[in-house]
């Protein structure tokens, strides 16, 4: 493994830490070696591990016995002691041995994992190793990988762990994973075939196809939802509201069809826009539900759910061979991979209602299919998805990658990793971790899904590490993911004087759909606080260069304003606490909501996506809210938020919260179309 795969296990390390109580013996840190699963290793090479006392013993193919110990930096080989170089380490209970000792004790290993195999063997051997060392650091239960070639053909998919554990069912190429989002460039295909056929205008507003469809402007902001076109919907750039949690995710065999066919559109005329349309990026999976609506209705579907399965199997996954593929879960699907909320411990189905935003269900093998096709001339065994123009259109950054930040083409996003530009998308559900990256430039692209909440912390690094040792091997020299090291000469230091005059930009900030912001000067560095913190580093022109953009401040009739520059999108904040002498304080009778709020299912078997919100007062004295969700709960739920009041509106984040009491008496906030109950 290269430096760079060393950079990510040490990240999957540390995350893996998050999920449990860790207890680990610490290798040599001088040497900083890189670790395998001990059983997986010797598994894999026919040798039998058991495990006896705390040590584990292997019998090899040919009959030798290896007797290891978690923390000894000795081994015994038919009784006989064998020096090791590095302790052998125990991570969540997985015990791992140091790549350095496996080559040098091993040479079957060496010959197993890293000789070239045939075409792509050792990008195949990278994917291999890699993928039982991060299934062993997360827990992850079951896992899948497609890896293509567009300009040779080549192809190759593998599965890992379980589907099932509890039936004992194996994941295989052919097993169906809920991919999320990944699901949104099949719904920019099935759009861009209707504006190939002179059924749809990018540019054209959406209430010229959905008459029903409004939205109120926002109340700081302003906007007109008549102004949302079908391309800001593709770009995310519309200023819809992100999320509508009313049925989003259902338990149990049937999805839920009520919030594409009517719950949607009868909810968005009561909400605000988060930014005028057109004027800034905020990803929304609303937007995305609003296109499979808008799919269905162009093509006569009075039942907008079903319509859009029946067009998109008709007219993507018919003509690509993708036979198994759907965004409809029944009963009589087979080779499913089960949900997990940690290894072995197996959870109930849930499913999206949202379709075109990230409701398929797809397999490696299928996946393979659909990457030769956009990766390539558009077309696969002679049938044609889109022209080829029409596809490298899409791929365009409309929204602009910066490094470090993602851009937007039309359903396809940008990741700037040093010197590549990447284009796919990656998608995460409760349970299901996916991601589909390409590299245009060379010709490869990869899938990669996890059936296990803790996928979220592997599905991006591993696509990454497989996509690096392809590129390597196919082209010869190995791609610079990662940003060059930055040369002292070229770092700006403020002076004391300089950094005294910024005080006046230090207080809260509302950028509108991106957030609610406070800069302060931490340690004499200008530091952003908010859904993320970072630190601000200056430029010789003045601006600030952060892992977000640039920032740029200045005082505009006497209210501080922050302008953040993502290529050429820019996105200006208000400082909200322009006189510094304010002093927040929450209004007359706020602290009787101050509390914890429950989620409330209002459809039959709906799911929690968001367990809670924590309705509080912050440090400054302003009211904030708390969500803890259920999406990603080990990493501790969302960060508080400052609660902005325009008028009758409370706002977190641009998102309007509201408050009132229900009929039994009880305070109660509906926050995007979830209900949750003080309790």
């Amino acid at each position: 493994m290269r430096n760079f795969t060393k950079k990510v296990l040490a990240l999957v390390v540390a995350v893996s830490m998050l999920f449990a109580s860790v207890t680990v013996v610490h290798a040599n840190e001088a040497e900083n070696p890189e670790f395998l699963p001990l059983r997986t290793i010797f598994e894999d090479a026919g040798a039998s591990v058991n495990w006896g006392d705390g040590t584990a013993v292997i019998i090899m193919p040919n009959g030798d016995e290896w007797v290891f110990t978690p923390g000894a930096q000795t081994a015994t080989l038919n009784s006989d002691t064998v020096q090791l170089s590095t302790p052998v380490v125990v991570v969540n209970g997985v015990s791992f041995i140091s790549f350095e000792d496996i080559v040098a004790l091993f040479g079957w290993h060496e010959a197993t994992y890293l000789e070239p195999l045939g075409e792509m063997g050792a990008t195949i051997a990278t994917a291999v190793e890699t993928a039982y060392t991060f299934m062993d650091l997360a827990g992850i239960t079951g896992l899948t990988i497609a890896l293509v070639d567009v300009e040779t053909g080549f192809t190759w998919t593998q599965g890992f762990g379980y589907a099932d554990s509890v039936n004992g069912l194996p994941v295989d190429e052919h097993t169906l994973f809920q991919i999320g989002s990944v699901s949104k460039p099949f719904t920019a295909v099935a759009v861009m075939q209707l504006v190939e056929q002179g059924l749809i205008d990018l540019d054209a507003p959406l209430v010229n196809y959905i008459p029903e469809f409004s939205a109120l402007p926002n109340p700081a902001l302003g906007g007109d939802s008549n102004d949302v076109t079908v391309r800001m919907l593709l770009t995310n750039t519309s200023g819809i509201v992100g999320n509508y949690l009313y049925g989003w995710m259902i338990t149990g065999d049937e999805q839920y069809q009520g919030h594409m066919n009517s719950d949607l559109l009868e909810w968005l005329p009561t909400y605000t826009l988060v930014f005028p349309p057109g004027t800034m990026y905020n990803y929304s999976n609303n937007g995305w539900t609003l296109l499979s609506i808008l799919v269905a209705r162009v093509m006569g579907f009075d039942n907008y759910f079903e319509g859009f399965v029946e067009h998109t199997n008709a007219t993507i996954f018919a003509p690509l061979g993708m036979e198994r593929s759907t965004f409809e879960h029944t009963a009589g699907l087979t080779n499913v991979a089960m949900p997990y909320l940690t290894l072995g411990n197996q959870d109930v189905m849930h499913t999206t209602s949202l379709l075109g935003a990230g409701g398929l269900f797809t397999s490696a093998y299928e996946m393979a299919r659909f990457m030769h096709t956009i990766g390539g001339n558009g077309s696969l065994d002679g049938q044609s998805l889109l022209p080829l123009s029409t596809l490298a259109y899409m791929m365009q950054g409309h929204v602009v990658a910066t490094p470090g930040v993602m851009g937007y083409g039309l359903g396809f996003a940008q990741l700037t990793i040093g010197e590549h530009v990447l284009t796919g998308h990656d998608g995460a559900l409760i349970h299901y971790h996916s991601s589909m990256f390409f590299d245009l430039d060379a010709g490869l692209g990869v899938f990669v899904s996890a059936n296990t909440v803790s996928g979220i912390a592997i599905a991006v690094p591993l696509a990454l590490v497989v996509l690096e040792a392809a590129i390597t091997e196919k082209t010869g020299a190995a791609p610079v993911f990662e940003a060059p090291p930055a040369d002292d000469a070229d770092i700006f230091v403020l002076s004391e004087e300089e950094l005294a005059a910024l005080t006046v930009f230090e207080g809260i900030y509302d950028f509108g759909d991106e957030g609610i912001w406070e800069m302060a000067i931490i340690d004499n560095v200008l530091t952003f606080i908010g859904v993320i913190t970072f630190e601000l580093t200056p430029l010789p022109d003045g601006t600030f260069d952060s892992i977000v953009g640039n920032y740029a401040f200045e005082i505009i009739d006497g209210t501080a304003v922050a302008t953040l520059s993502v290529g050429d999108v820019q996105v200006v904040g208000t400082k909200i606490d322009s006189d510094e002498e304010i002093e927040f304080a929450p209004p007359e009778g706020f602290m009787d909501w101050v509390g914890t709020y429950n989620f409330v299912p209002q459809v039959a078997n709906e799911a929690a996506i968001m367990n809670q919100l924590i309705i509080g007062v912050n440090a400054h004295g302003a009211p904030t809210i708390t969500v803890v969700q259920q999406v990603h709960p080990y990493i501790g739920g969302s960060p508080e938020a400052p609660l902005i009041q325009y008028g009758d509106y409370w706002l977190a984040s641009n998102v309007p919260v509201r408050f009132f009491i229900d009929a039994d008496g009880n305070r109660s906030i509906e926050f995007m179309g979830g209900l949750f109950v003080k309790s």
